[in-house]
């Protein structure tokens, strides 16, 4: 049962969190492509970690 809720919950935050991250960051690259990519994977982890906090806290 908690691995399945695990399972669903990271399903849930890249659905949703790190396409967060990732939007927010094509708005702070502003159409530099090399940053965005090289910042990609930061921006995910991010966006993740805050879900996870908010997710936590409620």
């Amino acid at each position: 049962m908690i691995i399945m809720k695990v399972l669903i919950m990271t399903n849930m935050f890249y659905g949703s969190a790190e396409a967060v991250g990732l939007m927010c960051l094509k708005i702070f690259c502003h159409e530099d492509d090399k940053l965005f990519n090289e910042l990609s994977d930061s921006a995910r982890a991010l966006g993740s970690a805050f879900q996870k906090v908010n997710f936590c806290g409620t």
